[in-house]
């Protein structure tokens, strides 16, 4: 790669971010002159490229805040959402069609994992009753996103620090929600998954600092689910509720 070529690719790498909120690269004037042409056909090849990443990566569009309980898919830009993220974690599965959701910087995101027994029951554990969110109430296995990890990588983390367990394979994507807790850190997005992993489901190794119980829920034993939550906070009863009831075909 000769220096032209290497201050180009730099270039790119500089004002990828600019071309995704709106920065456009003009084509400049015909040249007159030997030099000028030369500039010219660089400049040219460089606007070429700022589009090319424009369209690999474009700017999502942003996600409308709500209650925890809000369900409905946000409207997004091409390139929010990634499809079978298999090369990034071979070891675990995901099924056709399972979306990711790809966060916007600034977001804060977190994830959930509904897990199924044999028996068809869903694994649900009941936060501490000293936590900041949701104390004492029931809880799907799942945390925040940290800085670094996509969205599957802090489903895998989350799966084994709470329950010891190893993520196998993403079945389908439940939902994706908003919320603000009240620790004062603003909205969160919630990407919450059905999965199947591998362990001693009978000996979850839970992080008792921060849960005081687990159970397996079946169809009777979802207004459990319910308890210590205020007034129309259901998310968690909803999404075991539609687990449950969408359950997959065994594969």
């Amino acid at each position: 790669m000769n220096e032209v070529d290497s201050g180009l690719v730099l270039g790119v790498a500089l004002l990828a971010s600019l071309v995704g909120s709106g920065v456009r690269c003009l084509r400049p004037p015909p040249p007159t002159r030997p030099m000028e042409r030369l500039c010219a056909a660089q400049a040219e090849r460089f606007a070429d490229l700022c589009r090319e990443v424009a369209v690999a990566h474009p700017w999502p569009s942003p996600v409308r805040a709500g209650s925890r309980d809000a369900h409905s898919r946000p409207a997004v830009g091409r390139g929010r959402y990634r499809v079978n993220m298999r090369d990034d974690h071979p070891h675990v599965a995901v099924d056709d069609g399972v979306e990711i959701p790809v966060p916007s910087l600034g977001e804060v995101w977190a994830v959930g994992a509904v897990v199924l027994n044999q028996a068809g029951r869903a694994f649900a554990q009941r936060r501490s009753a000293d936590r900041r969110l949701f104390p004492d109430c029931w809880d799907i296995v799942g945390g925040h996103v940290e800085p670094g990890e996509n969205l599957l990588d802090a489903l895998a983390r989350e799966v084994a620090e709470e329950t010891g367990w190893r993520l196998l394979r993403v079945r389908r994507l439940l939902g994706i929600s908003t919320w603000t807790g009240d620790d004062g850190k603003g909205i969160r997005h919630e990407a919450d998954f059905l999965v199947t992993v591998d362990g001693d489901l009978d000996r979850p190794s839970l992080e008792w600092s921060k849960h005081s119980a687990y159970g397996w829920f079946g169809p009777d034993d979802l207004p459990r689910l319910k308890e210590n939550r205020a007034p129309g906070e259901h998310l968690i009863h909803d999404l075991i509720a539609k687990a449950l009831h969408d359950r997959p075909a065994a594969a």
